[in-house]
């Protein structure tokens, strides 16, 4: 009887040590993926902001899509794809202003990834959700929803 009951100790004592160590390897690859979400943003954000069409370009996924709402001032959507979303930061239609970035959340649901960001520069506030994709294990912009808000006429 002894035992049995040292082999059901030893035992639960191996799952309990393989659940802990599979919730640790999760947090690790979601901290992994969190980290690699906000540094694709970056390269997004960062990129408009520098008009660093390359880095952009990299950042952002061949479906990519800017869902605008407001247009500096205007209101309304806009749908911008990423050959045209590309063209006004070469342009300098977009970009070109560093702005100071405050991630307020990111949530990852599989390979599937969103991030609130807010972004501000002297002229404009951006109030944005970012959705990322996991594709051959690189995170990919593939949209962008930005509210956008005039301070001041540039």
């Amino acid at each position: 009887m002894r035992r049995i009951i040292l082999s059901l100790l030893a035992v639960s004592m191996l799952a309990s040590f393989s659940f802990v160590n599979q919730n640790q390897v999760k947090q690790t690859e979601s901290m992994n993926n969190k980290e690699q979400i906000i540094r694709v943003c970056n390269d997004f954000i960062e990129g408009a902001d520098e008009q660093d069409l390359e880095r952009l370009a990299t950042a952002l996924h061949e479906k990519f899509s800017n869902v605008q709402n407001g247009y500096f001032g205007e209101s309304g959507v806009r749908l911008i794809n990423r050959a045209s979303y590309l063209e006004h930061v070469a342009k300098g239609k977009f970009g070109g202003i560093k702005r100071s970035v405050e991630f307020l959340s990111v949530d990852v649901n599989g390979d599937m990834a969103m991030v609130h960001v807010f972004l501000s520069h002297q002229y404009l506030n951006f109030d944005s959700y970012i959705s990322l994709v996991l594709e051959q294990d690189e995170w990919k912009v593939i949209g962008n929803f930005p509210k956008i808000e005039l301070i001041e006429q540039p």
